[in-house]
């Protein structure tokens, strides 16, 4: 009886992870499927904390610079199409602090 009662348990374990990696896929596929649109892409994202990110979104051939948190969605600016800042892997070195700092005194001379 012994037997059968680990049997049964190995067969159930499976089924559960079976089901769990199936739920998951079909998940993926349909946040995949949520986020294709024609006038909005996302360019890149910062996540800073677990509810917290910063992220560059493409809308209708603008690029804007939003800032999420849990309770609040916060437009940062506006980026120029040629004000955007392509990192080549040479540059990955410099910090994000620094490549910050050097597009925010671009963007300031650029308003005044």
């Amino acid at each position: 009886m012994d037997d059968w009662n680990i049997l049964l348990s190995l067969i159930m374990m499976i089924i559960v992870m079976a089901l769990a990696y199936i739920t998951t896929v079909f998940l993926a596929s349909r946040l995949q499927m949520t986020s294709k649109t024609r006038h909005l892409r996302v360019i890149d994202q910062l996540i800073l904390d677990k509810d917290k990110r910063i992220v560059i979104v493409e809308i209708a051939q603008r690029f804007h610079v939003l800032a999420f948190s849990a309770n609040h969605v916060e437009n940062l600016g506006l980026i120029e199409d040629s004000g955007m800042l392509v990192i080549s892997d040479s540059s990955r070195s410099e910090s994000f602090k620094n490549i910050l700092a050097t597009r925010m005194t671009q963007w300031r001379k650029r308003d005044e």
